[in-house]
């Protein structure tokens, strides 16, 4: 170690011949000192303190103004940043000793020491003194940054298995300093059974591989006995000898996002469980009606052909009619199963488009007669899948099946109209209306509401009794720029 940077000297001393005796001793050790400046009392010295700059102080701890420990106690506190070396006489060595457990950085005893012993002490003291200021410092941040984080903040020393903790313990798990003990066994025992084996076994082998960063999810008991989720990640630090030696880390307490995260696990699965639901009610549905639709209508016309053509049998001269009769309910039973099944499947989207889908839907239904229609059409840019195209066409199909059974309408409005950060599907009628607050026993609107959230759009219904009905549902634009894969 050699001292280059000039150094300021304070020597606090009342004996005029012990201060020039080591005034001369300094001059000899060849270091580069400035200057050595002399204070006869304590009082003096915290003036020239607040004056002049100093890099080290020489205290005698007999003083006219002061005597013993206490001389060096308030000179610590006005000069905290500097090193001190204590002058003592023999009767003083016990009092020198004291004065570095309490932070002084050596003693020298009068009439004892050398050149060379006075050179090496001046050097080792300011570094010393330097290291501690260095190290204090950096104890000051640590302390600051554990003030700064809600996360447990925790050190372990690997060579004695002691683990240091800051005020996190007590914020987040509500243990006191008081109720931890400092042995890595205390944490190991407070991590939750179901995750002690695991965690333990992977930051032991991180630290036996040398592997720099460790983290892991796990439950470590509170105070009050419960648990708490938490991420924890800590890094190692390594000896002069490449040897782990402390592993630095923080605990994040993670409990309300898990309990976020299993509350909307549980909201998705009851949300699965209601379109399972609906979806075999609306199958049901749809075997009821068909099986209707075959028993009253069909079934009745083939009883009816079968009539016909026993009375042809047993009756000649009526058999051309009869049989004629029975072809033409034939025929009738064609087109109303073929108009039942065509209800029922998917249209033709891949050969036709969306467009023409709903424009053959809207005229089947103006050829019935049951209402006027008006069908508005404005898709530039379409980018739906074929399974989006289906679920609206189902929407459209399935509000006009609610119009036609139960608004006793005179006219309907169909509006399909892409903007420019979205496309709306509305359908208005002035049928008798009803209060969207009334929980309807019936389905097609929980189908309706079911296909308009797998499109990633809201619906809107606004309807009142005697004042028609508007459905609106909006698809917004990332909604359908996202294809869904074509699964038809």
């Amino acid at each position: 170690m050699h001292q280059t940077t000039p150094i300021d000297i304070l020597v606090i001393e009342d004996n005029p011949g012990d201060f020039l005796l080591l005034k001369e001793f300094l001059r000899l050790t060849s270091l580069p000192i400035k200057s050595v400046t002399n204070a006869d009392r304590l009082e003096q010295a915290f003036i020239l303190l607040k004056e002049q700059s100093h890099d080290l102080v020489f205290l005698d701890l007999s003083l006219p103004d002061s005597e013993g420990i206490e001389s060096f106690i308030s000179l610590q506190k006005k000069a905290a940043h500097l090193p001190i070396i204590v002058l003592s006489g023999l009767t003083d060595v016990t009092i020198a000793l004291e004065s570095i457990t309490l932070g002084a950085q050596d003693y020298l005893v009068k009439g004892e020491y050398t050149d060379k012993l006075l050179a090496k002490t001046i050097q080792y003291s300011i570094e010393r003194k330097r290291n501690e200021l260095k190290l204090f410092e950096s104890n000051r941040r640590y302390e600051l940054l554990s003030q700064a984080t809600n996360d447990t903040i925790w050190d372990w020393d690997l060579h004695n298995n002691q683990v240091t903790w800051n005020d996190g313990i007590k914020t987040i798990f509500g243990y006191n300093h008081t109720d931890i003990k400092s042995e890595i066994n205390w944490w190991q025992q407070n991590i939750h059974s179901e995750d002690k084996e695991r965690v333990i076994a992977k930051i032991y082998r991180h630290i036996e591989s040398g592997i720099k960063i460790w983290k892991d999810e796990y439950r470590f008991r509170c105070y009050n006995g419960s648990y708490k989720y938490v991420y924890d990640r800590g890094f190692i630090l390594f000896d002069k000898d490449s040897k782990p030696s402390r592993l630095i880390g923080a605990m994040q307490d993670l409990t309300d996002r898990r309990k976020l995260e299993q509350q909307l696990t549980n909201e998705k699965i009851n949300k699965q469980k209601q379109l399972t639901q609906a979806t075999i009610e609306g199958q049901e549905k749809e075997r009821s009606e068909i099986s209707r639709e075959l028993h009253d209508n069909i079934n009745q016309v083939l009883v009816t052909i079968k009539l016909y053509l026993e009375l042809a049998t047993d009756d000649p001269k009526l058999k051309d009619d009869l049989i004629k009769r029975s072809v033409e309910r034939i025929m009738y039973c064609i087109t109303e199963i073929r108009t039942l099944s065509k209800s029922l499947a998917p249209p033709s989207l891949n050969d036709h488009g969306l467009i023409e889908a709903i424009t053959e839907l809207v005229d089947n239904l103006r050829l019935t007669k049951t209402f006027n229609i008006d069908l508005n059409l404005k898709l530039e840019s379409l980018q739906f899948s074929n399974l989006q195209q289906l679920y609206i066409y189902r929407i459209i199909q399935e509000q006009l099946n609610n119009i036609i059974k139960h608004a006793n309408a005179k006219n309907v409005w169909v509006e399909l109209i892409e903007n420019y950060h979205y496309v709306d599907l509305i359908i208005r009628d002035d049928g008798q209306g009803f209060n969207p607050k009334e929980k309807s026993s019936g389905i097609g609107l929980t189908n309706i509401q079911n296909r308009a959230e797998l499109l990633n759009g809201t619906l809107e219904i606004i309807s009142a009794v005697n004042d028609g009905c508007v459905l609106k549902v909006r698809i917004a634009e990332k909604s359908y720029q996202n294809l869904i894969p074509d699964l038809l």
